[in-house]
């Protein structure tokens, strides 16, 4: 079971009494935010969870002056209230340097860093400390979530400057802004590589896998289910609905959804959609296979072969496209027995031969394609003179750009 973490900084100043509250809670009145957070979280810490008071050393350290008794002459210590609160798992203070210089942030930020255990659930409260401390929480909190898997459970700011006439203050969850941080890392992973593993994570509380699914059936090439638009019209439908309750997180969200919104369409033109997307992303096996594919499924499509799935079809306009001449096909499929016979095989391949963009497709990207980019791909390499490193990329966005010019194609 995870481990439940508090953490607070402990600063020198002479502190007053106040009520601190949020919407759920109202503490007792005390000068000192832990006490009140610790009030807080007594309920569902355990045993095995702990709390870190972080004190500065030194005869005007927090350590002297707010950690034990009389620091600032008449005072009861934060050790000293602790021990009467009869907290049921441990508090433990330590020592941390003032901050001043570089070196010393980066010593605090270890420091810190090194108190943390694997999967811990962190509780930290930035009431007090060095002005620098509410952002070098959020970077250590990024740092620790993918060296340790930390979860950021909460981030609070007990604001006494603005307590009212009744002298409660407000306790401000700044929970959100780490959150926004781990939605700006997810939606710029998705953007980047098309990987939606942390978004998915993000989502899993709103029960929906579409973006997952639509981007897996990129990268596993399901050209039927791309054609549908299915699930680029759940995502869509999705994030529309989406409500993070911060209008912060809208530009994430749009962003997202734009990615996807022109795949909503049930059209062989998301075949060649999805190729973009692995250009962008770096999918380029994928990417060569779903060309050459779709290319395939267009110009069936497009002479009006209803049936583009059939494998005699797709092998009929596959064979057309890697030769020039009609009558190398008719010599490779020749079946007919009598004259009046008519084969339909025959058919389909006079009427792609007819297709007056076919010679100038065949010979300036399907032949190459196949050949010289999609066969080696498959083979791993292995195979005499494979091509190099970085040549299946520069081919890819190259018979895309082509395919588009040649076939007219309008993709936005």
């Amino acid at each position: 079971m995870a481990r439940k973490v508090f953490m607070s900084v402990l600063g020198s100043t002479n502190y007053r009494d106040c009520i601190y509250s949020d919407e759920s809670f109202t503490a007792t009145s005390t000068n000192y935010i832990q006490v009140a957070m610790l009030e807080k979280y007594k309920s569902i810490f355990t045993p095995n969870d702990i709390a870190y008071i972080f004190v500065t050393e030194g005869v005007n350290g927090s350590y002297s002056k707010n950690w034990m008794d009389n620091g600032h002459g008449i005072n009861e210590g934060l050790q000293t209230k602790i021990l009467s609160m009869n907290i049921p798992f441990d508090i433990v203070p330590v020592a941390i340097k003032n901050g001043n210089t570089e070196h010393e942030i980066w010593e605090i930020f270890r420091n810190i860093f090194s108190l943390f255990q694997q999967d811990d659930e962190l509780y930290f409260d930035i009431t007090h400390g060095f002005r620098y401390l509410p952002m070098l929480v959020l970077v250590l909190n990024n740092y620790s979530k993918l060296l340790k898997k930390i979860e950021i459970k909460s981030i609070t700011y007990g604001n006494y400057e603005a307590k009212n006439s009744d002298n409660i203050a407000p306790i401000v969850n700044l929970t959100s802004l780490s959150i926004l941080q781990d939605w700006t890392f997810a939606a710029k992973m998705f953007l980047k590589s098309g990987n939606t593993d942390e978004i998915t994570l993000l989502l899993e509380d709103n029960n929906s896998d579409s973006l997952n699914r639509f981007v897996n059936e990129i990268n596993e090439c399901r050209g039927i289910n791309l054609f549908s638009g299915n699930s680029a019209k759940e995502v869509v439908s999705f994030l529309e609905n989406v409500n993070l309750e911060n209008p912060a997180f809208d530009p994430l969200i749009d962003k997202i959804q734009k990615k996807v919104t022109k795949f909503q369409s049930n059209d062989v033109l998301n075949g060649f959609r999805a190729v973009e997307f692995c250009i962008e992303h770096n999918l380029i096996q994928q990417g060569i296979t779903l060309l050459q594919e779709f290319i395939v499924s267009y110009i069936l499509i497009e002479i009006g072969v209803q049936d583009w799935v059939q494998t005699l079809n797709r092998d009929i306009v596959t064979g057309c496209l890697s030769i020039n001449k009609f009558e190398k096909f008719e010599v490779r499929h020749r079946k007919i027995k009598e004259p009046s016979e008519i084969n339909p095989e025959t058919e389909i391949a006079r009427l792609v031969f007819d297709l007056p963009y076919k010679k100038n497709l065949t010979e300036n990207v399907f032949i190459s394609l196949s050949q010289g980019g999609r066969n080696d791909l498959n083979h791993a390499g292995i195979r005499q003179n494979p091509k190099p490193v970085g040549h299946f990329k520069d081919r890819l966005l190259k018979y895309m750009n082509l395919t588009k010019e040649i076939l007219n194609l309008d993709l936005q």
